[in-house]
């Protein structure tokens, strides 16, 4: 993939930021939710036909067909907020941008002091990890 300039120091050392780890852990427990209130919903009704009680029928169908719906639509809820892979990040000037956003019929401005900045905090970085 092509590096993106951007828009505040001119510089292409940029990356998507992106962390797929929390959209599984939500993924899942979102899941989980709605799957204990559909099982729940379907063992109320069937506890209810068994007691003859019109109101446990009718809380057994709420909840499952509540949990029908969550299992339906918690994956496109998950993955629209979790899954923002047009946030990208500047590792020179620390700038954060939705690359959506941007308007690219004008012209960015290079700005060599943000860069010269952020090469010498980078290489600070690289030289601290290298001790270490």
């Amino acid at each position: 993939m092509a590096q993106l300039q951007c828009p505040n120091c001119g510089g292409y050392k940029t990356h998507f930021a992106f962390d797929g780890s929390s959209y599984v852990m939500a993924s899942a427990l979102g899941r989980a939710v709605t799957l204990i209130l559909a099982v729940g919903g379907l063992g109320l009704t069937i506890a209810g036909f068994g007691s003859s009680s019109g109101s446990l029928i009718l809380l057994g169908i709420v909840l499952g067909v509540l949990g029908l719906i969550g299992l339906a639509r918690v994956d496109g809820f998950l993955s629209q907020r979790f899954t923002n892979k047009n946030s990208v990040t500047c590792d020179l000037c620390e700038f954060r941008w939705d690359e959506r956003a941007i308007d690219r019929s004008k012209p960015i401005q290079i700005r060599r002091d943000l860069i010269e900045k952020g090469e010498q905090r980078l290489e600070e970085e690289r030289r601290r990890r290298a001790r270490d």
